[in-house]
């Protein structure tokens, strides 16, 4: 072509230009390294190596598979996929190594994917299959730590605690400020009773005063089946732990018909005089207050005791999502009363627990008034614990509850007493269930249950009574829910 140019169509050596030649043709070629290597910046079609077709650019890609599919085994940025990037891969059978179910690109254990894996917790407990009783979180202990700390400290400790376990912090009690905040977090190293954690507090937990927190060691399960005969449940609140029962399953958790998880009557403790206890007021229930003295007005939660006197006051129910029912007044207005008619117990107050960062026992129930001539009034009922399951999918065939226990009948003949009229005790509120699954909830009908106890009776016939507890709150996160609960669940999101 008589010129000296290399980039047209015939070279200078008079040879006709071609991919392949180390020339760059204009406008033919956007590159032309003269070799046949296809994993440089050159392919052998002389153009420019990009992600996306299909060869792999050493140094640069670690994968190229030239498609599109970001849920195969190279994402579309071509890097190789992996556990952590966020992209659920697809491309495997279930059981098959690098096999994803879920990919949040995080390491939090709280959200229900944890190594790519649905469900909660290491499965460090193993695949349990429960065919009779057993008491879970039975190591626990009074705990104390501020927000933003990665220290806890540990006293009245049940139990060993060890490096590696998850645990859970509840703030059971406090006469001022927050209440019922509760977190899961894991020891990472133990000083004497000073536990360091993988994570700081997002909550603080104080045991000062009458405030109460505690820590109990969770169980963590690859999967979990309760058979017909199988019960769970977790030790009573004590007043310095207990009351919670906890379990994290990464697979399914199933419970069949007749097998049962119970925190009935597990949680704030209704309570009374010995005999013989005459001519006064009753004890006023437990809450997320504390636990007080005799008197007629609710405290917290905690049902009022019924008034002082002849005859037949009784105690007011635990509260929990609502107010509990007020005591019956005593209707004989005779020797030793504290007024006409005798104030029976008021009814504990609803709280605000949101079972997602708050949860609380339901409030007992006040003790009845004490006549003039009997043995002892009736006892209020307990207020029903806590049960908190997360896991990678739930079915109740079986129950889930924690009810209020009723308040008990007065007691007129023990100890020498006679006559009639001593009060009967409010019933304990319903408590708290929260259960959070990566997939399915399927509730059946009715089968999880947080109802309040009735109220005992008064000696004198049976038209006086204590109070009636609340029933308690649930709430339930899940993918998909089906089924009813007792009462309605509140579907929550985290």
């Amino acid at each position: 072509d008589a010129n000296e140019i290399q980039t047209d169509s015939c070279l200078n050596n008079c040879a006709a230009a071609r991919c392949g030649d180390g020339q760059v043709r204009a406008g033919q070629e956007t590159c032309d390294d003269g070799d046949r290597l296809q994993t440089n910046a050159c392919l052998n079609n002389c153009t420019a190596a990009r992600c996306g077709d299909g060869h792999i650019h050493a140094g640069q890609e670690a994968c190229d598979d030239g498609d599109q599919d970001q849920t195969d085994a190279c994402l579309n940025s071509c890097v190789a996929a992996r556990c952590g990037d966020s992209v659920v891969r697809t491309d495997l059978a279930i059981g098959a190594a690098g096999y994803e179910d879920c990919d949040d690109g995080n390491n939090n254990e709280d959200d229900g994917c944890i190594n790519c894996r649905s469900g909660y917790g290491n499965g460090r407990d193993g695949d349990l299959v429960l065919a009779n009783g057993r008491t879970v979180n039975t190591i626990h202990a009074a705990a104390s730590g501020s927000s933003g700390s990665r220290n806890i400290d540990l006293t009245s400790v049940t139990g060993t605690f060890t490096v590696g376990q998850q645990i859970l912090l509840h703030q059971t009690q406090a006469s001022s400020g927050a209440v019922g905040q509760f977190e899961f977090v894991r020891i990472q190293g133990i000083a004497g009773a000073r536990l360091s954690l993988d994570r700081a507090l997002t909550h603080s937990y104080s045991v000062a005063g009458t405030a109460r927190a505690q820590a109990l060691v969770v169980m963590e399960y690859d999967s979990l089946d309760i058979r017909n005969g199988g019960a769970m449940t977790a030790p009573a609140w004590d007043g310095t732990k207990g009351g919670i029962l906890a379990v994290l399953v990464r697979g399914p958790a199933t419970l069949q018909n007749g097998g049962s998880i119970s925190m009935d009557h597990r949680g704030f403790r209704g309570r009374n005089h010995s005999c013989r206890y005459r001519c006064g007021q009753g004890y006023r229930g437990e809450s997320q207050l504390g636990n007080p003295g005799t008197g007629n007005s609710a405290y917290g939660n905690g049902g009022g005791g019924g008034g002082a006197g002849q005859d037949n006051a009784c105690g007011g129910g635990g509260g929990h999502s609502a107010s509990g029912g007020n005591g019956s007044n005593g209707n004989m207005c005779g020797s030793c009363r504290q007024g006409c008619p005798i104030p029976g117990g008021s009814g504990g107050g609803a709280v605000a627990d949101n079972m997602i960062s708050i949860a609380l026992f339901g409030g007992s129930g006040g003790e009845g008034g004490a006549d003039e001539d009997g043995g002892n009034p009736g006892r209020g009922g307990n207020g029903g614990g806590i049960i908190i399951i997360h896991a990678g999918s739930l079915t109740v065939a079986g129950t889930v509850q924690t009810n209020g226990q009723n308040g008990s009948a007065g007691n007129q003949g023990a100890c020498g007493g006679n006559g009639c009229g001593m009060g009967g005790g409010g019933g304990g509120a319903g408590g708290a269930v929260r259960l959070n699954t990566a997939g399915s909830t399927a509730l059946g009908t009715n089968r999880v249950r947080v109802g309040g106890g009735g109220g005992g009776v008064a000696t004198c016939g049976n038209s006086q009574r204590g109070g009636t507890g609340a029933v308690g709150r649930i709430g339930v996160k899940a993918a998909n829910i089906s089924g009813s609960s007792q009462p309605a669940y509140t579907r929550i999101n985290q």
